[in-house]
């Protein structure tokens, strides 16, 4: 049956088999019907999946340009597509391509505004010229905020402490930046008698 059903013996050597396994001879058109059945079903198999690969290779081609939006057309009708069945195909592809670009576009915002490149005003702006609901326009932001927080390095305790010896920050400042840090008014307040120390050699006791 498997041999007969891959098409490596004829129907008449089916048959002789089926006479040497002692089928009965009633049976024998029964056997042959099924097994034309399972032939049928693997041929459609067959022509189906070799149908979605070429689908397949002609979707990329007209999404990467390769072929235009009549060619494609073109190609289903021979794959055996109907007329409607082929303009909704080459719509849902032509859809996939430019979403493609879009979605790229609207990354590329992200990360110009990320690294500062863009202003608030200006991102929100672009990313609703670019077609985002303002529901993505606020999740967008909010994640790229986040990206923007965790890029941020934090200045050490000895950074903070020479940029308020340099006059680069003023103590309000430099305190304001140890309480981000972690530390509690206690060992602030030991900081700077230190700083106070080292500075104006005043005694920290």
């Amino acid at each position: 049956r498997y041999l007969y059903v891959q098409g490596k013996i004829s129907e008449e050597e089916y048959r002789k088999y089926l006479a040497r396994a002692r089928i009965p001879a009633e049976w024998h058109d029964l056997f042959v019907e099924l097994a034309n059945l399972e032939r049928m079903r693997k041929s459609r198999e067959e022509e189906a999946k070799e149908r979605s690969l070429t689908y397949t290779q002609y979707a990329q081609a007209f999404r990467r340009g390769i072929i235009g939006a009549e060619e494609f057309k073109a190609k289903l009708l021979d794959l055996g597509f109907s007329e409607e069945s082929a303009d909704i195909l080459v719509a849902v592809e032509e859809d996939r391509k430019y979403q493609r670009l879009e979605e790229a576009l609207l990354d590329a915002l992200d990360d110009l505004y990320r690294y500062g490149i863009l202003d608030d005003t200006t991102y929100v702006q672009m990313l609703r010229e670019a077609g985002a609901s303002d529901y993505e326009v606020s999740l967008r932001k909010k994640i790229a905020d986040l990206r923007r927080l965790r890029r941020r390095r934090r200045l050490t305790t000895s950074q903070i402490l020479r940029a308020l010896k340099g006059g680069i920050v003023d103590v309000g400042t430099a305190v304001e930046y140890l309480r981000a840090l972690g530390y509690g008014d206690f060992e602030i307040s030991v900081l700077l008698q230190l700083y106070a120390a080292e500075m104006f050699g005043v005694s920290a006791g």
